[in-house]
């Protein structure tokens, strides 16, 4: 994909740059976010479904993937919310595959940006040594090294 002159990644657009139906958009921005914010290991675990009138639908086949995973929802859901506003994201429920009867969804904290207190610091160049070393010291050390004795 060319823009400007120059080649850009296919991914350096997201999902809306593919040109997708929104409700195939919604999906893959989904799917996408969960594995970002869950991880590769959890989102195996608890699959997110779809997003239903602002409720984020989670499912899990296992009792003990429910239990483990509830008290973290709400703020998984949060950072979900924050890095794909488009989808809605208000309130998360998880319920166990096969499960006819689905428990009252959890409300999402709202989050806040992080605001840093201190402006970033600029890298330190690479080439200066890392601890106090002139010239004197230096020559001394080399001396030294050359005048050992390898006694075998």
């Amino acid at each position: 994909m060319a823009r400007r002159g120059r080649w850009a990644s296919l991914g350096e657009g997201g999902t809306s740059a593919l040109g997708l139906p929104p409700r195939r958009a919604q999906a893959l921005a989904l799917q996408q976010g969960w594995r970002a914010v869950a991880g590769e290991r959890l989102a195996e675990s608890v699959r997110a479904e779809t997003v239903r009138g602002g409720v984020l639908e989670l499912v899990t086949e296992g009792k003990h993937w429910r239990n483990a995973v509830l008290p973290a929802l709400p703020a998984l859901a949060a950072r979900l919310a924050t890095l794909h506003p488009q989808l809605g994201i208000r309130k998360v429920r998880l319920a166990l595959t096969g499960e006819p009867e689905r428990s009252a969804p959890l409300a999402v904290p709202a989050a806040e940006p992080v605001a840093r207190k201190t402006p970033p610091r600029a890298p330190q160049p690479r080439s200066t040594p890392a601890g106090p070393f002139d010239d004197a010291r230096l020559a001394r050390l080399a001396r030294a090294y050359l005048a050992r004795t390898d006694d075998g």
